[in-house]
């Protein structure tokens, strides 16, 4: 807890800074579909996974440098997970993973303007992001809290995220609508260890066990609307 208030606290030092040199500041917000890719010793688990639908909401700066390129940076508060149906010989089993992050991402960002007051833009550039909280929910069997940590046995997700963001809109006075997409880089399955070979003694013999290695990465695509102000 005490390395997540001091990151928040960074996050936002860091956005009054950019809101006190800002050109133009602005509002967002919109709806998210999102997907976890799993992988399984190198192996996409794409079977049974499904995109789950969620919102994001944050401000924006911008901060031009030319007639047509300017630097844009976000603070967004946001849900991502993923949706997992296991399908039984009896019955299937339902499962839904919600997870709520802070996002910054900082885009490099090219304007074309094809109208009074009316532009499209294309942007693309680094995002970081924190994770808060979070429900894994299985159907007809409740909810658990997500806890984050790099812990294999005892936490499910690493709380650190960052990737790639890349997106287009347009912009009719104040008024902005735009679509990213956002590709996590980072594996945020906790990390057992370096050593993924263990044993175990069974019937008086030692067995060699090679432990499977899990990956787990955000996938994300937003929709937003937004006004500057």
């Amino acid at each position: 807890m005490r390395n997540l208030n001091q990151v928040l606290f960074i996050f936002f030092i860091g956005l009054f800074a950019f809101n006190a040199n800002a050109q133009n500041f602005g509002i967002k917000a919109g709806m998210n579909l999102s997907i976890m890719q799993f992988k399984k010793d190198s192996k996409k688990q794409k079977e049974n996974f499904e995109q789950t639908a969620g919102y994001n909401v944050g401000v924006t700066m911008n901060y031009p440098l030319t007639h047509m390129f300017s630097i844009e940076t976000n603070l967004f508060f946001d849900t991502k997970g993923t949706r997992y149906t296991f399908v039984g010989y009896e019955s299937d089993f339902f499962l839904k993973i919600q997870t709520y992050y802070l996002d910054l991402p900082v885009y490099a960002k090219l304007n074309k303007y094809v109208g009074n007051n009316v532009k499209i833009y294309g942007l693309i550039g680094p995002y970081v992001g924190i994770g808060l909280s979070g429900k894994i929910k299985a159907k007809d069997h409740g909810s658990i809290d997500v806890d984050w940590g790099n812990e294999e046995y005892d936490d499910d997700f690493r709380r650190f995220d960052w990737g790639l963001s890349m997106g287009f809109g347009i912009q009719v006075d104040n008024i902005q609508l735009g679509l990213y997409y956002d590709i996590g880089f980072q594996n945020i399955a906790p990390d057992p260890s370096d050593d993924r070979i263990t044993t175990e003694i069974r019937n008086s013999q030692v067995i060699v066990i090679d432990k499977p290695e899990y990956d787990i990465k955000n996938r994300q695509l937003r929709l937003s609307v937004g006004y500057n102000f």
